[in-house]
């Protein structure tokens, strides 16, 4: 495993693992492999955790938590505030011993499928959440803390600067940044500041020269870059669904195309697609993805861990895929 120093201090394994589905949510309970998993990732040689205070209702932090508690020293832990839990989510959670029986109503009901983010990004309330997700994950700081899906007049918001800045001089965050929902809002980052990681979705298919030359410029003002979603939350792997979220079990029929196009094109398989792609274009620091079967965890540290073969670059695969079918 590759590592990388975020900060002074701060060394980080190039690729980090993502605890989104870490715990009991409705559709899903990994509580009992969590351990098993977590610590394949830990001997696989990453020691970079991801989560956030809305995950699986808290149960995320709570079990990483648990995880790092005798070798907080040797890891290194990300947490986020500001996105809360979905009015509904809120609802279906206290029907969840019932979901199999009504799961085929909200499957075919599309009001009731639609999740409405909500969001809070009140400094009182951020400063709680902090401490909360702190109490769960049985530390006194975590080594980054994210804004979680900031909009945009958080994002052009001075208090919201300070605010960030405070929780590092308290000791309670070492670094801090903005965890962005879309790759297209780092255009709106102009006016702020006090950041020192930016977390964004990157992969394949969203991915463009455009893109490459922002930044590259956000970069060159000292930010850090943690890229997330490799695999589109599962759309580009063999599955095409989406594993999180409101859109859970969602396909996509252009991405299924443009992967089935591409693994062909350049003799690579859809793994090698994926994580070659971001290991190749090299902008992010840390490589965020999430994978809860063994054989996967496996197989996505062996691929990113592998040489990238030097027929294969990540200019040719923006090529490929702007070219007409």
């Amino acid at each position: 495993m590759e590592y990388i120093n975020l900060d002074e201090g701060i060394k980080v394994s190039r690729l980090q693992f993502g605890c989104s589905r870490l715990g009991k949510a409705v559709k899903e309970d990994t509580t009992n492999i969590s351990s098993e998993i977590l610590n394949q990732a830990y001997q696989s040689g990453i020691n970079f955790f991801d989560t956030a205070s809305n995950y699986t209702y808290g149960h995320s932090e709570e079990l990483l938590g648990e995880f790092i508690n005798d070798k907080r020293d040797q890891v290194v832990i990300s947490t986020k505030g500001g996105t809360l839990i979905s009015k509904k989510a809120s609802a279906v959670r206290f029907l969840n011993p019932m979901y199999g029986l009504i799961r085929p109503i909200i499957k075919f009901n599309k009001s009731l499928k639609k999740h409405k983010k909500r969001f809070n990004f009140d400094p009182q309330y951020l400063t709680s959440i902090l401490d909360r997700s702190l109490h769960r994950l049985q530390t006194e700081f975590v080594d980054l803390y994210y804004l979680h899906n900031p909009t945009l007049d958080v994002l052009q918001s001075t208090k919201h600067n300070a605010l960030l800045g405070e929780y590092k001089e308290k000791g309670k965050a070492k670094l801090t940044g903005l965890s962005l929902g879309s790759i297209a809002e780092i255009k709106d980052l102009a006016s702020f500041e006090n950041i020192d990681i930016l977390q964004l979705p990157i992969n394949y298919t969203n991915y463009n020269f455009e893109t490459h030359e922002y930044l590259k410029k956000i970069k060159g003002k000292g930010i850090k870059i943690i890229a997330r979603s490799p695999f589109d939350r599962g759309l580009l792997t063999s599955y095409n669904q989406k594993m999180t979220g409101g859109k859970f079990g969602d396909r996509n029929q252009i991405s299924e195309m443009q992967k089935s196009s591409l693994t062909e094109h350049l003799g690579v398989s859809e793994v090698e697609l994926a994580l070659w792609f971001m290991k190749d274009l090299d902008i992010a620091e840390s490589i965020l993805f999430s994978s809860f079967k063994q054989k996967h965890l496996q197989m996505n540290t062996e691929v990113f861990n592998s040489s990238v073969p030097d027929h294969f670059t990540w200019e040719k695969v923006v090529e490929l895929k702007s070219q007409p079918s």
